[in-house]
């Protein structure tokens, strides 16, 4: 029996059927991967053909971002399988095994193997015999003819189709695209305009110039309309609503504040002229009236009105023991005047100028200079404050023009889609309607004859029963027709027009029953629709259906012909207005409610449809 010491002296042939071993092992890898490569292909096609067909169902991803995961998702199919297939860990007596079958070594390779391993025991002279066979077998083996390499081409054509059906898919347009990048600008819009409004909730915070209940609503203005924005599904036309308001309480609310600005600043003008009145009266009869006007004063036209009433009060204030009783009068009412213009804006302003007339009314002239301090202190901060006021009106103002940007790309954001979608149901109603546009055509074209003998023949006979209206009412009546879309039969002119150039989108129908699809004037302007007339003879009290008209006085200089125009003559009418008139109010409310309309003009909509309401 051999042991493990005694089978060191094999060393040798465990290594050269190592070798030998990795070789079949490394050709066998190889094999595999070359005849499986392209089933690893697959799983990146197949992804980027979902996401391309679902991308063409509803707008999910654009064409180069479904190119670039289908991409990145086949490279790493294929590394991953060959990295796989490389590194796939088999034990040297498996893969004896598994040779000793495919070459059919009978099983010489691996029970070498196990001798080595000293899972077999035997004596020295079978084990060095069994070595010796296995080797020379292993080393006769041809490893290349039983592994050959090979690659199936029905494979690989497999993964060409696969590849150019998506190829295909992602050049050809596709309709969803437009509605995707809408829906990407709109977002980035929300954001944005969420965004705009979080700054502006910290200025509002932050803002000293505005009261508390101005802060206060405007602080839940803001957080509402944030909240409306957050809104999981939000529509366009809410985020658009939502936005204007605010952008329209943020203008009024600026409006306001510079309107409150000006008639503060109108009103310290007032006050000021009311001083510059009588500021240099009290100096005029002093002894040093010449050495005061010699001295450099500051031109009044580069000081601010607070700075104007400032001086003049303090001048009066020094001067009130110099004066006299009638001066301290006239002193005392311009500051009195001055007041009353600020009682309204600056009534804290006003309190002390009424102090201080009723000082230098009573020559106190301490008490005087004391309330001109406090007017300086009083007028200084009311400057600072209307600079604060500018300055959060002007932020006000810049907001809300932010946000109308927004809201305008929001907007046309929508539109593009809505455009993207009309376009893509006009694609898909364009070959059917095109087979009845041209038999349309063919029909107009081989009876356009007839029409205008038809025509003619109308005129006549309406010409015979008015008595009074000849040729000329009789071809009035045709234009009528025409101009009304009646069932009657078309003039000679609209038939030519239709025969004569065949890319006309709206061609003219034989008969009422046989009209060719046309563009539909819907309330809502989109789509196409079939046109039938519609016949309503209840509109004008009739019995006949000869169709004439009544003919208006003509201002022009043409020559007219005279007629009878005191009864009233048979004729037609289609589409009655009180039929009609409910599309296009619930149009014009649908639009209103949406957002479409502005805030300014909803009024104006609503009452001019109120208005055209037919009485039944």
């Amino acid at each position: 029996m051999t042991t493990q010491t005694g089978l060191s002296q094999y060393e040798h042939v465990r290594r050269e059927l190592g070798d030998i071993l990795r070789r079949w092992d490394n050709r066998l890898r190889l094999r595999v991967i070359v005849y499986y490569l392209p089933y690893s292909f697959l799983p990146g096609l197949l992804i980027g053909l979902f996401i391309a067909i679902v991308s063409r169902m509803t707008p999910f991803m654009r064409a180069g971002d479904i190119g670039l995961v289908a991409l990145i998702a086949t490279i790493l199919g294929v590394i991953g399988f060959v990295v796989a297939a490389r590194l796939w860990p088999r034990p040297p007596l498996h893969a004896a095994q598994f040779f000793d079958l495919t070459f059919n070594t009978k099983e010489k390779i691996s029970t070498a193997l196990e001798i080595l391993a000293g899972r077999i025991q035997a004596p020295p002279q079978i084990v060095e015999r069994q070595l010796e066979d296995a080797r020379d077998t292993a080393k006769a083996v041809p490893a290349n003819a039983f592994l050959k390499i090979i690659a199936r081409w029905q494979s690989w054509a497999g993964v060409g189709l696969l590849s150019f059906v998506l190829i295909l898919l992602l050049l050809l347009p596709n309709p969803m695209e437009q509605e995707l990048t809408a829906e990407t600008v709109r977002a980035a819009g929300v954001e944005d305009a969420i965004d705009e409004l979080r700054d502006l909730t910290e200025l509002v915070a932050s803002d000293t110039a505005l009261s508390a209940e101005e802060r206060d609503a405007l602080l839940q203005e803001l957080e509402t309309t944030i909240e409306e924005l957050r809104e999981q599904g939000v529509s366009p036309e809410e985020a658009f609503a939502a936005i204007s308001e605010l952008q329209q309480q943020l203008e009024e609310r600026a409006a306001a504040m510079q309107e409150q600005l000006q008639q503060q600043q109108q009103a310290l003008e007032s006050a000021a002229d009311a001083l510059a009145e009588r500021q240099t009266r009290p100096q005029e009869n002093a002894a040093d009236s010449e050495d005061a006007t010699a001295e450099e004063q500051p031109d009044e036209a580069e000081q601010t009105p607070e700075e104007q009433i400032a001086e003049a009060a303090e001048e009066m204030a020094q001067q009130a023991d110099d004066m006299t009783q009638e001066q301290q009068r006239q002193s005392a009412e311009a500051l009195e005047q001055a007041a009353q213009a600020l009682q309204q804006s600056q009534p804290q302003i006003a309190q002390t100028l009424e102090q201080l007339a009723d000082a230098i009314q009573q020559g106190d002239q301490q008490a005087a200079q004391q309330l001109s301090q406090q007017l300086q202190q009083q007028l200084q901060s009311s400057q600072n404050q209307q600079q604060q006021q500018q300055q959060s009106a002007q932020q006000l103002s810049d907001s809300a023009q932010q946000l109308q940007q927004q809201a305008q790309q929001i907007a046309q954001s929508n539109n593009q889609q809505q455009s993207g979608q009309n376009q893509q149901g006009d694609q898909q109603s364009r070959p059917q309607s095109s087979s009845g546009d041209t038999a349309s055509q063919q029909d107009s074209d081989g009876q356009s004859g007839g029409q205008e003998g038809q025509g003619d023949q109308a005129g006549q006979n309406a010409s015979d029963q008015s008595g009074g209206e000849t040729g000329q009412s009789a071809e009035n009546a045709s234009e009528s027709d025409q101009a009304g879309s009646s069932n009657s039969s078309e003039g000679t002119e609209s038939a030519a027009a239709g025969s004569g150039d065949e890319n006309q989108p709206n061609q003219t129908a034989s008969s009422a029953g046989n009209a060719p699809p046309v563009q539909s004037n819907n309330p809502d302007g989109q789509g196409e629709a079939q046109y039938d007339p519609i016949y309503a003879p209840q509109a004008i009290d009739s019995a006949s259906s000869d169709a004439t008209v009544i003919l208006e006085p003509d201002a022009s200089d043409q020559p007219l012909q005279e007629g009878d125009f005191n009864e009233n003559p048979l004729g037609q009418a289609a589409v009655p207005y009180n039929q009609v008139f409910a599309d296009y109010s619930d149009a014009a409310s649908r639009a209103i409610e949406r957002g479409y309309v502005p805030l300014s003009l909803r009024d104006i909509v609503h009452d001019y449809f109120s208005s055209l309401a037919p009485d039944n």
